[in-house]
């Protein structure tokens, strides 16, 4: 059954991740139904993916929601190559709204007028989408740096991984 974007990927972020992998195995799809997500390229920002990724060696796959700000500078001078898929802020707050509420990790906003107004002031897990997206969108020009937008992904998805490649 496919989910819908408010329970899933509400970013594409696991799309993305599957076709890197894809990628990174040159079409072999053993590793990708055989090792969970997360095991494939873990959070930065859970404990246990920030300890799998520092004891991983050779080429690693991570997933972040962080901003650019709390990324050690050394990343950005190393040959790293850093792929940022973004949507635009109108979705960003209706998935938001619907994923935060069925959680515990965060006070539940009750209704989406009072979850509008926290994201509109960046009280919300991430902080501010509109200085999220700032930070990132200063890396467009670098050489390692691949700016996707998420409508565009989803309408040119074979481009998509063409692009990925280069």
């Amino acid at each position: 059954m496919e989910k819908t974007e408010e329970e899933g990927d509400p970013i594409g972020m696991t799309w993305l991740v599957e076709i890197v992998c894809l990628i990174q195995k040159k079409g072999d799809t053993k590793w990708i139904q055989s090792v969970p997500i997360w095991d494939r390229s873990p959070w930065l920002e859970n404990e246990s993916g920030y300890f799998e990724l520092v004891n991983k060696e050779g080429p690693r796959l991570m997933t972040s929601h962080l901003p650019i700000h709390l990324f050690h500078k050394s990343l950005f001078s190393s040959k790293t190559k850093i792929i940022y898929i973004f949507r635009n802020p109108r979705d960003i707050l209706v998935s938001g709204y619907f994923f935060w509420s069925k959680t515990n990790l965060m006070k539940n906003p009750g209704s989406l007028e009072t979850y509008f107004e926290w994201f509109l002031k960046g009280n919300v897990p991430y902080g501010s989408w509109f200085e999220h997206i700032r930070g990132w969108l200063s890396m467009r020009e670098e050489k390692n740096f691949l700016l996707l937008c998420y409508d565009d992904f989803k309408k040119v998805q074979l481009g998509t991984g063409r692009i990925i490649l280069q």
